[in-house]
């Protein structure tokens, strides 16, 4: 395991330490789940991001909710 030293703003650092004193578990702890979440979203939107830009370069199409919502009917 890596040790990481980090400063953090006062609101954000208050925070942390009022729920890790609620919840029983480790600001360390809160930390890393946290930013392996984060991390784990960015990785899939850059995943997103490339697939969508692979389907436009092979020709595909998109469409707006609007355009959906007008052909099928449910524009209101």
């Amino acid at each position: 395991m890596t040790n990481l030293c980090i400063d953090l703003p006062d609101q954000l650092a208050e925070q942390l330490t009022t729920l890790s004193a609620e919840t029983g578990r480790s600001a360390g702890d809160m930390i890393a789940e946290a930013l392996n979440e984060y991390l784990g979203d960015l990785e899939d939107l850059a995943i997103a991001e490339r697939r969508r830009a692979e389907f436009l370069a092979e020709g595909g199409a998109t469409y707006s909710l609007d355009d959906v919502e007008r052909a099928l009917g449910l524009d209101d």
